[in-house]
């Protein structure tokens, strides 16, 4: 079993794969301009925006409609891109690529129980991270698939969610705070693809979250106040 904060974090990044490839293919079967899906994509953000700093502090019930949002403009941002290379990814290597990732964070929640994972949670989720995005930059590299462009820009959104596993929270409202202020990410998915479909250089660098490290003697990964001991490796 995985702890509920990871649950939670889970259920959510799969819901946000599920939303952004959903949305990315059905933007394909229309002909658009390239600037359609990113103008849509910055309108959600903004509407996501708005909600977010106006009733943040009055309703929590709005946290998954902003994640939801902020899913949707992945998924139309990703369609912009698309279109200028006018290649998108196979179906069923989306559905490989979703399950995939859905594997990955699974996995990690489970490496989250133990005390290692726990005590260095920094260091642990910089380096799954980094290999992730490596491996999708090489086989970018060593193939033509369109669907390993999709698995670098949504590492980024991957970084975003693991991100969300160690921010303190011990309650769930507060949990899903930090996860609506993580799927903003997509901003930077969004400034990767303007970048691109305006015919500018662009690269697939490793974007690394602010994580808070003032103490660091509670597993990140729960809800409880559970000690760690120095002793514990």
């Amino acid at each position: 079993m995985i702890e509920k904060k990871c649950l939670i974090s889970l259920l959510y990044f799969i819901l946000t794969l599920f939303l952004s490839f959903a949305t990315m293919h059905i933007m394909e079967l229309f002909i658009v301009s390239k600037w359609v899906g990113v103008g849509i994509s910055a309108g959600l953000i903004v509407i996501a925006c708005i909600l977010y700093f106006t009733l943040h502090e009055k309703n929590s019930k709005i946290f998954p409609f902003v994640i939801i949002l902020n899913a949707l403009a992945s998924g139309f941002a990703l369609s912009s891109l698309f279109v200028y290379l006018e290649a998108f990814p196979l179906i069923w290597h989306t559905v490989i690529l979703f399950t995939v990732f859905s594997f990955l964070f699974y996995l990690y929640c489970l490496l989250a129980r133990i005390i290692f994972f726990q005590k260095h949670f920094i260091i642990c989720i910089a380096l799954y991270f980094i290999l992730i995005l490596a491996a999708a930059i090489t086989c970018i590299a060593l193939t033509s698939s369109p669907v390993f462009i999709v698995a670098a820009l949504m590492s980024i959104v991957f970084l975003a969610f693991l991100i969300s596993l160690v921010k303190k929270a011990f309650l769930e409202k507060e949990h899903m705070e930090n996860i609506a202020k993580c799927s903003f990410v997509v901003l930077i998915v969004l400034f990767i693809v303007l970048i691109i479909i305006s015919e500018g250089d662009a690269d697939f660098d490793a974007f690394a979250g602010e994580i808070d490290t003032r103490k660091k003697k509670y597993n990140p990964y729960s809800f409880t106040r559970t000690a760690l001991f120095e002793n514990d490796l």
